[in-house]
C-alpha cells in the first residue's frame, strides 16, 4: 500500500464521526479503550453509533427469533473497531482473542434459548452491509480514490467473512457440548442447587462458570393460566431481559408454558421492572427474584421468582417484583384461603367501586400517617371532617375500631391492592 494510499485512509478514518449522542453500549471493552487512544473518541463513537444501528436493525427484522440487541452491539462495535484499525495500519492487540471470548459467551446463550445459526450469520450480513455503506459514504464525500473504496470494501468485507467463519466453528462446537453430558452435567448441579442439596463450589464454578458465592437473580417467565404462551414468545421476553441486565443470562429450566433462567453479579442487582413491563408483550407474567448470595440465595431467588410469577399468572399484574410484593405473595400462597380473608377482614371495601375506592384509599392514608386523622386528611386534600366522617363509616363497615386488627387489616389491603395493580404500576 501505498503512502498517499494510507494516508487517504487514515484521514478518511480520522473523519468519521457521529450524527447524533454517543449512544454506547454499556461495555467498556478493552477494544474500545484501545480505540480511543489510537483512533480518537469521535471516531470511537461512530463506531459505537453504527453497531446501534446494526443491534436495532437486527431486532426489526421479523425472522422468528429475538436477537440479544445488548451481545450484537458490543460484537458489532468490536468487530468495527477492528476493521478501523486495519485501514489505519494500527495494532490491535487482543482485539481477535477479545472479541472471540465475547462471542462465545453470546453464542452460549444464543443455543440456550434455541436461536439458529442462520440468525448469527444474518446478523452478521447485515453489520458488514451497515459498516461497507457507512464507510463508503464518508470516502466518497473526501472525493477518495478508487483504490481506496476498493480497499474498504474488501476490508470490511474480509473482517465480517473471518468473523462468521469464526463464529460457525464456535457455535458448532457449542451446539455439541450443549447437546452432550456436559449439559447433563449442568441441570444436574442447578437441581442441586434448588432443591438445596450441599453443593462444591469449585465444581459450581467449572460446570456453571459462575461463583456460587456472588449474587444470583432468578426469573420464571410465562403467560397465563388462561391463555399459555409458546415457547419462541418466552425466548424473546428472555432476550429483553437478557438486554436489560447487560449479562449473559442462564436458562435453567424450559417447560412447554415457562422458561426459568438467572443472572449472576458480584454486587446486589435490581431491575427497573417499569421499564421491562413496557418493552414486554402485555401477555407475558414475568417473577422477578430478590437478588440473593450463595448456594442458599441461588435457590430462595428461583423460589421467590416461582411463586411471584404465580401469584401474577392469576391476576391483572405483567411484571411481579417479590422485593415490592413479597407479602402478598406470600399470603396469597393459597388462592381462594387470600380471598376468604380479605372479605373476612374487608367485608364490602373488597368489592371495587368508586365508594370504597376512596374509604380504601383513606384508610391506607390514615395508616401510612400513623394514625394522624389531620395528616391524613391533608395528604387526602379532603376537610378534616370529611376524613373523620370516612373512618366512621369505615369502622362501621370493618365491625371494629379502625386501631384493632390493624395487622390483620393492612395485610388484607395489601392482597387487595395488588389484585387491582395496572400493569405499568407492577
Amino acid at each position: 500500500m501505498s503512502d498517499k494510499h494510507s494516508a487517504e485512509l487514515a484521514a478518511i478514518v480520522a473523519a468519521l464521526a457521529p450524527t447524533g449522542p454517543d449512544p454506547g453500549t454499556g461495555s467498556a471493552t478493552a477494544a474500545r479503550l484501545r480505540a480511543e487512544e489510537l483512533l480518537g473518541p469521535d471516531v470511537v463513537a461512530w463506531a459505537a453509533q453504527v453497531a446501534g444501528e446494526v443491534a436495532a436493525g437486527t431486532q426489526a427484522r421479523p425472522l422468528g427469533h429475538a436477537a440479544p440487541t445488548g451481545d450484537i452491539a458490543v460484537q458489532a462495535e468490536i468487530l468495527i473497531l477492528g476493521i478501523l484499525f486495519t485501514l489505519t495500519n494500527a495494532e490491535d492487540a487482543g482485539g481477535a482473542a477479545e472479541l472471540a471470548t465475547r462471542t462465545e459467551s453470546s453464542i452460549r446463550q444464543l443455543i440456550a434459548t434455541g436461536v439458529p445459526f442462520e440468525r448469527v450469520a444474518e446478523t452478521i450480513r447485515f453489520a458488514n452491509e451497515l459498516a461497507i455503506r457507512a464507510l463508503l459514504s464518508v470516502a466518497i464525500a473526501h472525493q477518495a480514490s478508487a483504490a481506496t473504496l476498493t480497499t474498504i470494501t474488501l476490508t470490511v468485507t474480509t473482517s465480517a467473512d473471518a468473523m462468521l467463519d469464526t463464529m460457525a466453528t464456535q457455535y458448532l462446537t457449542e451446539r455439541q457440548r450443549f447437546s452432550s453430558s456436559g449439559v447433563h452435567a449442568q441441570q444436574e448441579l442447578i437441581e442441586r442447587l434448588i432443591a438445596g442439596s450441599p453443593v462444591d463450589p469449585r465444581l459450581t464454578k467449572s460446570v456453571l462458570n459462575i461463583s456460587v458465592a456472588d449474587y444470583h437473580l432468578g426469573f420464571v417467565v410465562s403467560g397465563t393460566d388462561s391463555s399459555p404462551l409458546s415457547l419462541p414468545v418466552l425466548r424473546r421476553s428472555v432476550q429483553i431481559i437478557n438486554d436489560q441486565l447487560r449479562v449473559s443470562t442462564v436458562v435453567v429450566r424450559e417447560h412447554p408454558d415457562s422458561l426459568w433462567m438467572w443472572a449472576t453479579f458480584p454486587r446486589p442487582a435490581r431491575l427497573d421492572t417499569m421499564q421491562l413491563a413496557a418493552e414486554l408483550d402485555p401477555a407475558v407474567r414475568v417473577g422477578v427474584g430478590t437478588a440473593q448470595s450463595g448456594a442458599s440465595g441461588f435457590r430462595r431467588t428461583h423460589l421467590e421468582a416461582l411463586a411471584a410469577n404465580q401469584f401474577g399468572r392469576t391476576r391483572a399484574s405483567h411484571v411481579i417484583d417479590y422485593h415490592r410484593h413479597g407479602l402478598p405473595i406470600l399470603l396469597s400462597s393459597d388462592t381462594e384461603k387470600a380471598d376468604w380473608f380479605v372479605t373476612s377482614e374487608l367485608g364490602e371495601l373488597a368489592t371495587p367501586n368508586p365508594r370504597n375506592r376512596d374509604l380504601v384509599l383513606t384508610l391506607r392514608c390514615y395508616f401510612d400517617s400513623k394514625l394522624r386523622i389531620a395528616v391524613a386528611a391533608e395528604r387526602l386534600h379532603v376537610h378534616r371532617n370529611t376524613a373523620i366522617s370516612r373512618l366512621a363509616t369505615l369502622e362501621t363497615i370493618l365491625g371494629h375500631p379502625v386501631t384493632e386488627r390493624m395487622a390483620e387489616v393492612q395485610a388484607a389491603l395489601a392482597i387487595l391492592d395488588f389484585g387491582h395493580l395496572d400493569d405499568d404500576q407492577s
